[in-house]
């Protein structure tokens, strides 16, 4: 006995939040530095167009719920039809179904382990992932950073062209066509401006950073400290699209990179096509550090004899020369 097939076609919304399929992804093994460890998504079966939360826990889900459900009324002025979601916890409990009762909001359950009933949400839940993955394995960006990669994916998704409709998803959301001039290749080098207020006299103008995303509500960029792995929205700077801080910077070895600190003139001296092993340059390598290799010492020591511990079988070997005196001078042959 197996498992029913599947129809090929189902029935999809015939108008703007008629239908809301949701999903929970996660718990992720890395947490992001925020202590978040799953992604909530929502996505308009009509145009497509998703939203994506962070949660620290699947309690948080009913109140995402409530948060997305009154930006929808202030949107479009009324709520949303059906909800659709599978059978988690998070979404079967009496608190999430008061509030969906009074707002007159139905509640679609996909059978128990059956994902295809559910089937919008899975594919984005993966297509979200799948890209986010790719970014960060191109910008060398460390796992704890995959909420901010996953939120930028959501973004640029939202911007591309799908099969499912005729024009990208932002654009019938929002009923203008999305502007893409200011977007940039994630994981590029960025130098944010610092205003004269938040800075002292001889302070740099602007500090370092990454280009880990774009602002939601403020219109700017999302950059990345990689000294401090604190993330802020500035909208003044330069970036250097063909340069990845971390592309550059894991490869070159850690001890490399904090010895530098001390040492700024003997890196710069150093180039990708020098095979130099840099812990020569520095000082004692690991090995040296640990015993296995005795380090040089200064100063020059008297060396000692050294005789031979070989051991003779019996019979001696023959002498391979003889020995001449001293007194004796021999006139040349030739």
């Amino acid at each position: 006995m197996t498992s029913t097939p599947f129809p090929k076609v189902a029935n999809r919304a015939k108008k703007q939040i008629e239908l809301i399929p949701s999903d929970i992804c996660g718990p992720m093994i890395t947490a992001t530095p925020s202590d978040d460890r799953y992604m909530m998504t929502f996505i308009d079966d009509y145009y497509r167009f998703t939203v994506v939360h962070l949660l620290k826990t699947k309690d948080e889900a009913v109140d995402r719920i409530k948060d997305y459900v009154a930006t929808l009324h202030t949107k479009f002025g009324r709520n949303p039809v059906t909800l659709r979601t599978d059978n988690g916890r998070e979404y079967v409990n009496q608190r999430l179904r008061n509030f969906l009762g009074e707002k007159g909001i139905e509640h679609q359950f996909s059978a128990p382990y059956t994902p295809q009933q559910n089937g919008v949400a899975e594919r984005k839940n993966r297509a979200l992932v799948e890209m986010a993955k790719c970014m960060m394995t191109d910008a060398k960006l460390p796992e704890r950073f995959w909420g901010e990669v996953v939120c930028t994916a959501a973004f640029l998704q939202n911007r591309l062209p799908s099969r499912s409709i005729s024009k990208t998803p932002s654009q019938l959301w929002t009923g203008n066509k999305p502007n893409v001039y200011h977007m940039r290749i994630f994981g590029s080098k960025a130098y944010c401006y610092i205003p004269k207020q938040k800075r002292r006299k001889w302070v740099n103008k602007a500090r370092e950073g990454v280009i880990v995303g774009y602002g939601g509500i403020t219109k700017g960029y999302r950059l990345l400290s990689p000294t401090t792995n604190e993330i802020w929205i500035s909208r003044s700077g330069k970036i250097i699209e063909d340069y990845s801080y971390m592309k550059n910077e894991s490869a070159v070895p850690k001890g490399a990179i904090e010895r530098s600190r001390e040492y700024d003139d003997i890196p710069k001296l150093l180039k990708k096509e020098d095979n130099v092993i840099i812990e020569d340059i520095f000082g004692p390598t690991q090995e040296e550090l640990s015993g296995e290799v005795e380090p040089i010492k200064d100063g020059i020591e008297a060396s000692t004899l050294r005789r031979s511990r070989r051991i003779n079988k019996g019979i001696p070997p023959k002498p391979l020369s003889y020995n001449i005196r001293s007194t004796q001078i021999c006139e040349p042959t030739w």
